[in-house]
């Protein structure tokens, strides 16, 4: 039998959802545009990480560097990586936005 409070609460996670929706889509959306003139292609990546008792799952993420140059791939390259858009997208957390999905 349901109760009400979980009546109320299927509510109000509904309500939520919607209205964080309607905030997160257009930004995510300009976002997306921004990088796509700045990086190309391909804006949203999965990379694969270990969730709760170690079980992997793919999360999604926004890409904010260009692809490596041959032979430049290591960590020590990833600042001439990353892009001045990218760059910004990080500084405000609009880069982790695709991280609700998951």
């Amino acid at each position: 039998m349901t109760r009400p409070s979980d009546l109320v609460r299927r509510a109000v996670d509904i309500a939520t959802a919607v209205v964080g929706g309607l905030v997160v889509v257009p930004i995510g959306a300009v976002a997306a545009l921004a990088l796509r003139i700045a990086v190309g292609p391909g804006v949203i990546y999965r990379q694969r990480r270990l969730g709760r008792g170690g079980h992997p799952f793919e999360m999604l993420k926004v890409r904010t560097m260009r692809h490596p140059k041959p032979g430049r791939e290591a960590p020590e390259f990833d600042d001439e990586r990353l892009t001045r858009t990218g760059q910004w997208l990080r500084s405000k957390s609009i880069d982790e936005l695709p991280s609700l999905w998951n």
